[in-house]
């Protein structure tokens, strides 16, 4: 049975250190979960700290990894800033390291503080393969809180009254559940990496 170790926590706060004495002590690899680490160039205030003279190393194709004291940590500078790059695809791409790592019976370590990635991964999310509707989000985004609330709660009662205040004053969220709500996506994507796979959380307590 395959095995994933979860390191979750805030942005710098040593969560790549642990990782890698980790791995060192059960023959890990580390997999970044950050959506921020992932662009390249994207280096200040996102917590990469990339080893000095540090070479990014190709590996299936597009996804790469850099060595941290002889570790692979994987999922790090993989997209262009002007590239659109979402949960589904950080799923995708994190779903081959993860078969990649386990092939050569090593154990697959995350390491992030984008809690929606992890969740993604790790439980799946009913909406990941519903793609973002651009000209929808135009037109939306000329709209007000309230008035983007008024109208998912005409789409999606159900919706609309099981979000707490911070998300009924969050624009984006308001968009995307009414994007949601317009497809009317009733299947769960199954994004599950292997759901015979046993799954151990370390989450440090910051």
């Amino acid at each position: 049975m395959n095995k994933l170790l979860v390191i979750c926590g805030p942005t710098a706060t040593g969560k790549t250190s642990l990782g890698i004495l980790l791995a060192k002590k059960v023959d890990g690899e580390i997999i970044s979960a950050d959506s921020r680490q992932v662009y390249i160039g994207m280096d200040l205030g996102t917590g990469k700290d990339l080893p000095k003279n540090s070479e990014f190393k190709i590996q299936n194709s597009k996804i790469g990894y850099y060595l941290f004291d002889k570790i692979p940590v994987w999922m790090i500078d993989i997209v262009k800033p002007n590239q659109e790059f979402s949960a589904a695809d950080f799923v995708g791409l994190a779903s081959k390291v993860i078969n990649d790592i386990n092939s050569r019976n090593k154990l697959s370590i995350i390491v992030g503080g984008t809690g929606f990635y992890i969740k993604a991964l790790i439980d799946g999310v009913d909406t990941l393969g519903i793609p973002p509707d651009w000209e929808l989000r135009k037109q939306l985004g000329l709209k007000s809180t309230a008035e983007l609330f008024e109208m998912l709660s005409r789409i999606n009662s159900e919706k609309s009254a099981s979000m707490n205040s911070s998300d009924k004053q969050n624009p984006r969220r308001l968009i995307r559940a009414i994007e949601v709500a317009l497809k009317n996506q009733k299947s769960k994507i199954p994004y599950r990496v292997n759901k015979s796979q046993k799954y151990v959380y370390y989450c440090k307590n910051y």
